[in-house]
């Protein structure tokens, strides 16, 4: 009998802590929408945003002109506007993102100098007209690389940290592997056309968002305008972004143009609003800074992103953004 009591008694309290809890649930979702008016289905669909689960309501379209196209959230992963985003396409000079990170990643010092070998003079295309013999900073050469879009940049860097051309192309596979692309290959480090070179939108976004973490990589593809030595000028090499979202989309961090014939115009763009980046990826896409700059605007205008604090924290409003406590 004795039993029967204390278990009936334990019972009872575990009620009453479930009971308690409902209740203060209620309550704090009766303060949130007294202290901000805002909808708890606007909060569930932040939420969905932040952390990247699926809700229908919060879907948008857009209508792309590009061939493949990937708009991401770097921050959480998640495919926001898609179209043949796992077809393998070329991508032109979009190709040095993936080149950059693998310098990157596999320097330590990027103020060490590089002499320029034979094989990286007079490469077809945008060139830094780089000299045989001419010594620059691995760092000056990334900077060349993807402001100016340099193939003799990229092939300078590429023997400097593998030894050869065919070595770094691996290791720019191994490097988009460990970022999450698995459906990319490379025969060259700067994107001219080339039998089995190719990547996806998808795999562009993916690595551009993990790439745009590293603060070596944001830097320098947010820069605008660098100057560097010309050794044998009496002048120094001056290098302006192609980037042209940089000068106009606001928050815009990056990262790559790129074009060839068989490619057409191929583009990642990015942008970091109140703390959450977005990456969006064309490819051959004619009208490629307007549909980019299009999309990253889409995001950060449609999904108000939600920062989580426990719930007898108070709720505030501020500016576009919704939050819940302290701000991530």
């Amino acid at each position: 009998m004795k039993k029967i009591i204390i278990g009936a008694v334990l019972i009872m309290v575990a009620m009453g802590f479930v009971l308690m809890s409902i209740v203060g649930s209620y309550n704090s979702a009766s303060r949130i929408k007294a202290a901000s008016n805002v909808d708890v289905e606007a909060i569930l669909t932040s939420a969905s945003r932040k952390f990247g689960i699926k809700n229908d309501k919060t879907e948008l379209s857009y209508n792309s002109s590009a061939r493949a196209m990937a708009t991401i959230s770097a921050d959480s992963g998640e495919v926001i506007f898609s179209k043949n985003m796992d077809k393998q396409l070329p991508m032109a000079s979009t190709t040095k993102i993936f080149t950059a990170l693998a310098v990157i990643e596999n320097i330590k010092d990027l103020e060490q100098l590089v002499t320029i070998p034979a094989a990286a003079v007079g490469i077809e295309g945008t060139s830094l007209y780089l000299e045989q013999g001419e010594q620059l900073s691995v760092k000056n050469l990334l900077y060349g690389l993807m402001l100016r879009s340099g193939n003799d940049a990229a092939v300078a860097l590429a023997i400097h940290t593998s030894g050869s051309v065919e070595k770094f192309c691996q290791l720019m596979k191994e490097t988009a592997i460990k970022a999450g692309a698995t459906n990319s290959n490379f025969k060259n480090p700067h994107g001219l056309d080339a039998e089995g070179h190719y990547t996806t939108a998808y795999d562009l976004a993916v690595v551009s968002a993990y790439a745009l973490k590293n603060q070596e990589f944001k830097e320098i593809v947010s820069t605008k305008k660098v100057t560097m030595p010309w050794e044998t000028r009496t002048y120094d090499r001056v290098i302006m972004n192609k980037n042209r979202l940089l000068n106009s989309l606001d928050g815009c961090c990056g990262v790559k143009t790129g074009f060839t014939k068989k490619a057409g115009r191929c583009y990642v763009g990015a942008s970091q609003r109140n703390g959450f980046t977005y990456v969006s990826v064309v490819l051959n896409c004619g009208p490629m800074f307007e549909e980019v700059n299009d999309m990253l605007n889409l995001c950060h205008n449609n999904f108000n992103q939600l920062a989580l604090a426990p719930l007898d924290e108070n709720v505030y409003v501020e500016d576009e953004m919704t939050y819940l406590g302290a701000v991530e």
